[in-house]
């Protein structure tokens, strides 16, 4: 018997686009359902400077937020649960 591939396709925006590429736009563009959030913010804790890490388990995003803290000594971190702060460094 021969396996057959469905393609399957969703409407945005008034255009058909495969589920694939829909997905691949959003990771692309930074558009995830994860838990955690790890962040670097500038001097002032006004800007993101850098997303460090997206985590969906607690564990790990602890883990990273450690390993964070000694890869930029000195510099604002944030673990973040949606707008929930878990952790923060504080110049």
């Amino acid at each position: 018997m021969k396996s057959r591939i469905v393609k399957r396709s969703i409407v945005l925006a008034g255009r058909k686009t495969s589920m694939i590429q829909y997905f691949r736009n959003r990771l692309w563009r930074g558009e995830t359902d994860f838990a955690y959030r790890l962040d670097r913010w500038d001097t002032y804790g006004g800007n993101i400077i850098q997303h460090i890490a997206i985590i969906d388990d607690l564990e790990l995003a602890m883990v990273a937020y450690e390993a964070a803290c000694k890869r930029w000594p000195g510099e604002t971190i944030t673990l973040r649960q949606g707008a929930r702060i878990i952790k923060a460094t504080r110049v």
